[in-house]
């Protein structure tokens, strides 16, 4: 949380927006400096993007660009369409804010109150993957809970998963990660199956399964 001009509002660091989004400080640089994407409040007279300040709104946004950009390749000619679509549609209800990116990689955005108008029949497009804000929204909060909370730490509560051994913060038993573990799933699949936990978690998990005596080393 910062203050701004006397109002408490629920901000972010460029380098809060990395670990959040997926994004990198390099990418952050050079879309504010394209004006594909800056944040909402900047700093005057500095050239740092670890000086200025991104609204949750702006973390959502590039949660999303992230996804499309890192994971499914979308080109930043089609993610652009995105970006302003996000800049007109500022204050407008998550609900109602959404769009579609074929299979081909081209973006279409729905306005809100408005039919979502694309060549649907077009084969070339192939299957349509749907990005509805609201469900980006919602997953960013679970990673700022996250983000909060310690980790690598065990914790043991009689009112939690019967005392079983979980990360503390979370309802997560240290033996499902240590299965997945002995299944020989990377930390990094692990965590794919729990978005909410760290490397350092995994870790945590594992070394404790490990001095528990009731599990052999994998």
């Amino acid at each position: 949380m910062f203050m701004l001009k006397g109002e408490k509002i629920q901000a972010f660091t460029a380098q809060q927006v990395c670990e959040l989004s997926g994004n990198t400080p390099g990418q952050l640089a050079y879309w504010d400096k394209t004006d594909f994407f800056s944040p909402r409040f900047t700093g005057s007279g500095t050239r740092s993007p670890y000086r200025k300040i991104y609204s949750f709104r702006d973390l959502v946004g590039l949660r999303a660009i992230a996804r499309l950009r890192n994971d499914k390749g979308v080109p930043l000619q089609e993610l652009r369409k995105i970006g302003e679509f996000l800049k007109r549609n500022y204050a407008q209800p998550w609900s109602s804010l959404r769009f579609i990116v074929a299979e081909n990689g081209k973006v279409y955005t729905q306005e809100p109150g408005k039919d979502l108008a694309f060549e649907a029949r077009d084969p070339g497009q192939g299957d349509f993957l749907v990005i509805q804000l609201e469900d980006v929204a919602v997953e960013i909060n679970e990673k700022i809970i996250s983000f909060k909370r310690p980790h690598g730490r065990i914790s043991k509560n009689r009112y939690i998963v019967r005392n079983d051994p979980v990360i503390q913060g979370t309802r997560i038993r240290t033996e499902a990660i240590w299965n997945y573990h002995k299944a020989g799933y990377s930390t990094q699949a692990i965590i794919e199956e729990f978005p909410s936990l760290t490397a350092q978690d995994i870790r945590a998990a594992i070394r404790y399964e490990k001095k528990s005596g009731t599990k052999k080393a994998a």
